[in-house]
């Protein structure tokens, strides 16, 4: 399972107003909404320059028209502005277990000013982060969040820094996911010191060349923090790779984010391996990152991430950052049920289930009687019998993202209709009550109900006497329809006309 989806960037030397697809920067595998309130600063400013969602001090609401890069995400960014700024917001986490927390953020600063801005994430007590820039460049951040369920308090203040230039934020998110492993990839995001690669490095190269993309110097984005790693392939094939220790059988999550930059303005492509198999051939686009997911079982004790640029002979280059991986895991139970169906009754019915952070992406069936179909994505389930029997079948339910797995056996009770055993009276004359006693059984020993569907003017009906009365017939043909029901979807009806004449 792949997910691939782009986000654009400004080209060397030119300052573009752009927007960033907020998605396209972390292609994390999520299973929940965003549990960050008003994260990326889009609901209407409240009075005296609230925001809403958020508690906060010297901060304040932008749009992004005359922002060098203008938005994140959406129309409105905050600026982090006083010395003592923050944005706090109380959030309370539906289960215990893995989230990932994501931010963009950007300097804003006087032209041609060297200052600096630092920014701390703070969880509870609990720092997650703490990062600078020196560009005017929107940059990703995203970190792993251990938590347990219920209130918690996400914090991002200006910390310790230059004063004479401001943060801009954007794009905070919060994302409960199915991972029970750290990541597992040691300088995923190329922004250790020194070299990528070496003989105590965790990255290794087997041929081609690389070297370390540097967004202050390149004075272009990369996808997350501010460096990438650039893979070159002019006279040889470079292969980029990294051995992780793996659990036989388990599944994992595998992100990163492609691009493509150099003195020639192309395209290039990328294979990407897992182990001994070739998983996929991806395109690396000129200036613009792609993020790429996908969903892995490991087969052996150990795997090799591997990254490998074909030789091509063009001076260009293959960006790659933000490289993860996490074992992931999840259950989910479907809840039971039990329906009663009936022929020529349409049966429809919307299945629930429960979880740990798990979200059901395929249902199925096994076994199910001839005509009965299911919405993969929705699970609801639709059929219309035609015979009163007793049937049964298998609802299933899948969470690839979480290898969750879930089967239920649905049991369902044939209902038949009930029919009527009386003879409809078709006479009668005016100045004389009509009179007409309903009779019916029902296979099942059900409980029946008459109703009136159709009759004409002042007929009236005792459904407990199941007694069709009309003080004062009028002469002519009156349509009449009765029904009886059974109350679990069994009904019949008795349609007839009744003359009416003189004495």
């Amino acid at each position: 399972m792949e997910a691939i989806m782009n986000k654009q960037w400004n080209k060397p030397g030119v300052v573009v107003s752009f927007l960033v697809l907020s998605v396209a920067a972390f292609p994390v595998i999520s299973v929940s909404d965003n549990l960050v309130e008003n994260g990326s600063f889009e609901f209407p400013a409240e009075e005296q320059g609230g925001i809403p969602g958020w508690l906060q001090y010297g901060s304040r609401m932008l749009e992004d028209e005359g922002l060098p890069n203008g938005a994140a995400d959406g129309e409105i960014v905050v600026e982090l502005k006083k010395e003592d700024a923050f944005l706090q917001q109380q959030l309370r986490l539906p289960h215990s277990g893995r989230y990932e927390m994501s931010t963009r953020h950007m300097l804003l600063r006087e032209p041609e000013s060297s200052k600096v801005a630092k920014v701390r994430v703070l969880w509870g007590q609990e720092q997650l982060a703490r990062f600078k820039a020196s560009n005017d460049n929107w940059r990703s951040r995203r970190f792993d969040l251990v938590a347990t369920a219920g209130d918690g308090e996400l914090l991002i203040e200006r910390y310790k820094d230059d004063w004479a230039a401001s943060r801009l934020i954007d794009d905070v998110r919060l994302y409960s996911t199915c991972r029970v492993s750290p990541n597992l990839v040691r300088n995923g995001s190329f922004e250790s010191n020194g070299s990528i690669v070496g003989t105590k490095k965790p990255w290794r190269l087997e041929y081609g060349g690389i070297h370390k993309f540097d967004d202050q110097v390149d004075e272009q984005n990369v996808a997350e923090g501010g460096k990438a790693a650039a893979l070159m392939a002019v006279n040889e094939d470079a292969h980029l790779y990294q051995q992780l220790k793996t659990v036989l059988g388990q599944r994992y999550e595998v992100t990163f984010e492609l691009a493509a930059a150099g003195k020639e303005e192309a395209d290039t492509s990328v294979e990407f391996w897992w182990g001994q198999e070739k998983i996929a051939v991806l395109d690396a686009y000129y200036h613009q990152w792609s993020s790429h997911t996908f969903s892995l079982d490991a087969s052996r004790p150990e795997t090799r991430v591997r990254l490998i640029r074909r030789r091509d002979g063009r001076d260009v280059y293959s960006l790659l950052d933000d490289v993860r991986v996490y074992a992931v895991d999840g259950t989910i139970e479907i809840e039971p049920f039990t329906a009663v169906v009936t022929p020529g009754v349409e049966f429809q019915y919307a299945p629930t289930y429960t979880s740990d952070a798990a979200v059901v992406k395929q249902w199925s069936l096994k076994d199910a009687p001839d005509g009965m179909t299911i919405d993969a994505q929705t699970g609801v389930i639709n059929w219309t019998p035609d015979t009163a029997e007793d049937t049964s079948f298998t609802l299933v339910a899948d969470a690839p993202d979480c290898a969750a797995h879930d089967e239920q056996l649905i049991q369902l009770e044939g209902n038949h209709n009930p029919q009527f055993t009386s003879a409809p009276v078709l006479t009668a004359v005016t100045g004389t009550p009509y009179v007409y006693y309903l009779a019916a059984t029902d296979a099942d020993d059900d409980a029946l109900i008459y109703d009136l569907e159709l009759t004409p003017s002042g007929m009236v009906l005792d459904v407990d006497e199941g007694l069709l009365y009309w003080h004062g017939p009028k002469i002519g043909n009156h349509n009449v329809i009765v029904t009886v029901e059974d109350g679990l979807g069994g009904v019949a009806n008795q349609e007839f006309v009744v003359t009416v004449t003189e004495p």
